[in-house]
């Protein structure tokens, strides 16, 4: 290392020979030195900083240093730079490229652009395809439009726009969009999981939202809020509850079921329907269910209308014409009875233990008219064919008049027989 002050003092021969020879290796060394020199500084002059391994140079104004390169050949400057010509930055395994001609940075093949201090944000090229990347933190891009398009920048995919929507496009055809109220779709929507929407809140149907489907927290509707009908189509329909259990099922040009406790109770029939159990009606005070069976052919043969039967075996019956309405019974048939006897009693005794009444039922104003009657209860141990109690804790009676026929028939027998002694005397 040697610095000098750039002048050569007067002197003998070998005095100025060894100060010109300093002032040489001053300039040949770039007056290196771990400080600058002390003395002999111009404008432009070149110091090798050994203390910061920088080679600089003195500053037009002389009176400061501008840094140049790194000692090891690195470049290190103070003040805008310009490079005319292609630039190139050769890594271990990948180059980074400054192109004149295409007026382009260019990254070669798993060449990285980080950022951040950490390079939380990184651009990099694979062999095929690119990659952006954020490590932290969110990835924004903030710009009033972002259009992104394919590779020919040809067709559209997304498009944003500021205070607006975003679009999203397959085959540069618009497929979603998302509005002010919600999104909108143009063709169909495939979801491979399922597609929510949450309590209180509608799924519409219908140009003017005439279906609803929707859930309130404690229960499900599916509405008609139009004037059409809503259906439920398939080859087969089944209502089910949560455990598949089934209350109604429909199958295509067959019949249709309904279930109580997944046990079929009534099934439609193409002459008519099938019930498994009890058919009853419930009434409230005052008030009656009419049940009409109508026959729109106005035959004049009488219709069966309803049958009763016991092990497959009919026992009964209910027919009509266009004017009347007959019941009847099976019962009376020879081929159901054996073991048959006389039956011998004074009959028209019995009649007179009867004592018809008037009265008000309970269930009925004490304005109302009275209606007449017996008393089921009086009435047990004469005509016990009368009347049917339905277990022994049941405390109500049931009269059956029809059970009273047979002892009419033996009294007027009765009856026959002493008009006749009569007229005989």
């Amino acid at each position: 290392m040697a610095q000098a002050d750039g002048v050569v003092a007067n002197g003998t021969g070998s005095a100025v020979r060894s100060d010109i020879n300093g002032q040489y290796a001053a300039l040949w060394s770039n007056h290196s030195g771990s400080t600058e020199p002390s003395t002999g500084k111009v404008a432009y002059q070149f110091w090798a900083d050994t203390n910061t391994n920088i080679l600089k140079i003195r500053n037009s104004g002389n009176n400061g240093w501008v840094s140049l390169f790194t000692l090891a050949g690195g470049v290190d400057v103070d003040a805008a730079s310009n490079f005319n010509n292609d630039v190139t930055f050769t890594g271990s395994s990948a180059n980074a490229f400054w192109d004149k001609s295409d007026n382009s940075l260019e990254f070669g093949d798993t060449a990285t652009a980080k950022f951040g201090d950490s390079g939380d944000l990184l651009i990099s090229c694979p062999s095929t395809g690119g990659v952006i990347q954020t490590t932290t933190g969110a990835l924004t891009i903030a710009t009033a439009s972002l259009h992104i398009n394919n590779a020919a920048d040809s067709e559209q995919c997304v498009h944003t726009t500021e205070n607006s929507g975003v679009e999203i496009f397959f085959d540069d055809t618009k497929r979603i969009e998302s509005t002010s109220y919600g999104a909108a779709i143009t063709g169909g929507c495939i979801a491979s999981s399922y597609f929510k929407v949450n309590d209180n809140s509608k799924f519409y149907a219908g140009d003017d939202e005439d279906m609803w489907i929707y859930h309130d927290s404690t229960a499900s509707f599916v509405d008609d809020r139009g004037t059409g009908i809503l259906r439920l189509r398939g080859n087969e329909v089944r209502i089910c509850n949560l455990s598949n259990e089934t209350f109604f099922a429909g199958t295509e040009n067959s019949d249709s079921k309904i279930y109580y406790d997944d046990s079929v109770k009534l099934t439609t029939k193409s002459d008519g329907i099938t019930i498994s159990g009890q058919l009853s009606t419930s009434t409230t005070a005052n008030t009656t269910v009419p049940v009409e069976v109508n026959d729109t052919s106005n035959t004049a043969t009488h219709t069966h209308r309803i049958k009763f039967a016991t092990g497959g075996t009919e026992v009964g019956r209910i027919r009509s014409s266009n004017s009347a309405t007959t019941y009847d019974t099976s019962g009376s048939d020879r081929a159901l009875k054996k073991n048959f006897e006389d039956w011998e009693q004074d009959v028209l005794n019995l009649f007179k233990n009867i004592n018809p009444q008037k009265f008000h039922f309970i269930q009925e104003e004490d304005t109302a008219e009275k209606s007449k009657g017996f008393i089921a209860q009086e009435m047990v141990d004469s005509f016990p064919e009368a009347y049917t109690k339905e277990d022994k804790e049941d405390s109500k009676y049931y009269f059956n008049p029809s059970g009273m026929v047979v002892y009419l028939m033996k009294a007027v027998q009765e009856l026959i027989v002493k008009i006749d002694a009569m007229e005989n005397v």
